[in-house]
């Protein structure tokens, strides 16, 4: 497109060229003779396009176009006014024609121009042959002077002079702009900074009814804006910005619109490469490299400005001293960078020690982190000057002692500073294993568990020892735990505990079975002998005293019933019967005797 824009207007210059800016002696540019009157007899009212025979202004007909893509073939006419109450001759214009901002000056003859006076604005075609025009090309026209009624002049071919045309008659127009199609358009300029895009929004809207009413759509969803040339600062690329104006072209105003993708450009950045003054003297200079932003098509790409004045891109036969460069795009962005040039000293670096004494755990290995230094030449070296290891008093454990300073570039030598890492075994050992237990009924079936293995990151395997063995309450004579308890010590004194727990739950105890005799008289009766009752652990149990019981004096039972209780309070009753089972009773021989009488 820009090059169709182009080659239309070349041919449009041309033609104007070839037709109005012979400049001759015997037809000379009157506006540098001096001219300076201001009759107000001939104004020019306006210049416009038309594309009819008539003149009808193009804008009447194509009220909106398309920028840049919509081409018209047209003439030029211009509209004017003539004040005087006879008409008047030999008329002759003198202006500036200004395209897209290329200017081509014009000689037109007019001829005879009858008043217009209480008539409307009469109009004239500029042009004898149809050009090409793209929508949005401005055009102005300005710098006009109007001369009529000169001496002897016959028709536009007659040669004149400065002196042919009397300056009492004739008239500086006032500028005009060509009346035209509303074509809307802009420009806009970027500048990015990090996620930032700073657009600089211009609107090149010509045509239509001035004033315009702007509303901008940037495309990101942001507020509109009614600001003729707004910036907007965008965080996302790829956004559409869309520009709508409507003129005051009475009745009805005009309106149109035009859109552009908004290109984000890489950030403006700046670097340098420099040297120093030497230690025994000379001068110093700046390697400057640019890049990214929006450079200049020809060369330099940038300009550049110096704190000290220069405008060249690098700097050499320097003295001591900081300079600042501003570089600037085509876009007007912006970005500063400052250098300093050190000269030959004897000034010490300055070190900073890289941080407080620490300790690690073993087996941690130490890492320093190198100090930072300061000089007046802008460069320092930092050197190690020792690294000293000192072993520990148990295993695993050490410091190490490190030392450095820094020099310049000219030899000179900053304090030392030293920074000590103490490297110790502060961690407890890992049991190979949880805490366990389990249940058992008797405290002898609780036998001593094998502990597991430990590990310790700087002693290696360790073993447990017994620590301790704990009951509770009484798991010896009844029920309770039994714990054992072992401890694992490293070779600096850190411990763990690993602990096996018994629980002791003791079965319920079997009495015997019950048992008794027969006797014949309860007078046979003896406390019975008791049967030894142990509990499932062999702990003997002890009777409660006999509780007799016994049915009618004749013949009958008598039953000795004792209670055994176990250490949990666990009662079974054990049970002796006696039967009563008297034997008939005997009876006496029959016997007799004599006797006298009854």
């Amino acid at each position: 497109m820009k090059t169709k824009i182009t080659l239309l207007l070349l041919t449009f210059f041309l033609f104007v060229g070839n037709t109005y800016s012979q400049f001759t002696s015997s037809q000379p540019d009157l506006r540098l003779y001096g001219y300076n009157c201001t009759s107000n007899n001939v104004t020019i009212q306006n210049v416009y396009l038309s594309a009819s025979v008539n003149g009808v202004p193009l804008e009447n007909i194509v009220p909106t176009c398309n920028t840049g893509v919509d081409t018209y073939n047209v003439d030029i006419w211009m509209n004017y006014t003539q004040n005087q109450a006879n008409s008047i001759d030999t008329a002759r214009l003198f202006a500036t024609l200004t395209i897209n901002g290329v200017s081509t000056d014009i000689n037109k003859y007019l001829g005879t121009l009858p008043s217009t006076k209480n008539l409307p604005p009469g109009k004239i075609k500029l042009t004898t042959q149809t050009v090409s025009w793209i929508c949005g090309q401005t055009l102005s026209f300005n710098n006009i002077l109007v001369v009529w009624e000169g001496n002897g002049i016959i028709n536009g071919t007659t040669p004149y002079t400065s002196n042919t045309y009397n300056k009492a008659q004739c008239e500086f127009g006032a500028s005009t702009y060509f009346a035209a199609p509303l074509a809307v358009q802009f420009t806009y300029k970027s500048c990015k900074v990090g996620n930032n895009n700073t657009v600089t929004f211009t609107s090149t809207t010509n045509g239509g009814t001035a004033p315009y009413n702007y509303s901008w759509d940037f495309g990101d969803g942001s507020p509109l804006s009614t600001l003729a040339n707004p910036t907007h600062t965008y965080t996302s690329s790829g956004k559409t910005a869309k520009l709508t104006v409507t003129d005051s072209k009475l009745p009805t105003a005009v309106f149109n619109s035009y859109s552009l993708l908004i290109n984000t450009p890489t950030e403006l950045t700046l670097t340098e490469t420099h040297s120093n003054i030497g230690c025994s003297g000379g001068f110093g200079n700046i390697d400057l490299s640019v890049s990214g932003g929006t450079p200049f098509t020809t060369q330099p790409n940038y300009t550049y400005l110096w704190s000290n004045g220069a405008t060249t891109q690098d700097l050499s036969g320097l003295t001591a001293g900081t300079y600042t460069v501003t570089v600037t795009d085509k876009n007007g962005c912006q970005k500063q960078l400052s250098v300093t040039i050190n000269g030959g000293d004897t000034t010490k670096p300055v070190i900073s020690a890289p941080g407080a004494n620490v300790i690690i755990n073993c087996p941690a290995t130490p890492i320093f982190t190198a100090p930072t230094a300061t000089d007046n030449s802008g460069t320092t070296t930092i050197n190690i000057l020792s690294t000293i290891t000192t072993p520990g008093t148990c295993a695993g454990t050490y410091s190490v002692t490190r030392t450095w300073d820094a020099t310049d570039p000219c030899g000179n030598h900053s304090t030392t500073v030293s920074q000590t890492i103490t490297v110790q075994d502060i961690t407890p050992p890992i049991i190979n294993a949880s805490n366990n237990s389990s249940t058992v009924s008797c405290i002898s079936d609780a036998t001593i568990p094998t502990p597991p293995d430990a590990t310790d990151e700087c002693s290696g395997m360790l073993n447990g020892v017994l620590f301790s063995t704990t009951d509770s309450p009484n798991p010896l004579t009844c029920e309770g735990t039994r714990e054992y308890k072992y401890k694992y010590t490293d070779a600096c004194g850190n411990f763990s505990y690993w602990v096996y727990t018994y629980t002791i739950e003791r079965n319920d105890f079997t009495m015997p079975t019950n048992a008794g005799s027969t006797v014949a008289c309860a007078a046979d009766i003896v406390a019975p002998t008791l049967p030894v009752v142990t509990d499932n652990c062999g702990n003997a149990l002890t009777a409660s005293t006999a509780v007799i019981s016994q049915t009618p004096a004749c013949e009958g039972t008598v039953s000795y019933t004792y209670t055994f209780t176990d250490c949990e309070g666990t009662a079974h009753d054990w049970v002796y019967t006696y039967t009563i089972e008297r034997n008939d009773f005997t009876m006496p021989t029959n016997a007799g005797s004599t006797v006298a009488c009854a």
